[in-house]
């Protein structure tokens, strides 16, 4: 049923192995209502790239707001963590 209402979001990232591991980490977490919305992530270079469907414009707005939210926990981790020191070379 997901569709009718459509977005495509663009998040850009310092680095490509940064996009990876947020688009990972949040790729586990599925809709709860499929029927109603869904999501596909992937990344292209640096960027996350995330499609949403959605049967309703409410659908869409919440599953985006959640979406968002999601992003902001793991930006925020990886900033917490940050990964560069623990880049491996080669």
């Amino acid at each position: 049923m997901p569709g009718k209402f459509t977005l495509d979001v663009e998040i850009p990232f310092p680095t490509e192995r940064q996009a990876q591991i947020v688009c990972t980490t949040i790729a586990q977490d599925k809709p709860l209502k499929a029927d109603e919305l869904s999501h596909e992530l992937t990344t292209k270079g640096s960027t996350l790239v995330i499609h949403f469907a959605a049967a309703s414009n409410r659908s869409l707005r919440v599953g985006v707001n959640n979406m968002m939210d999601n992003i902001g926990t793991a930006i925020e981790c990886l900033d917490e963590l940050d990964l560069d020191k623990f880049q491996v070379e080669g």
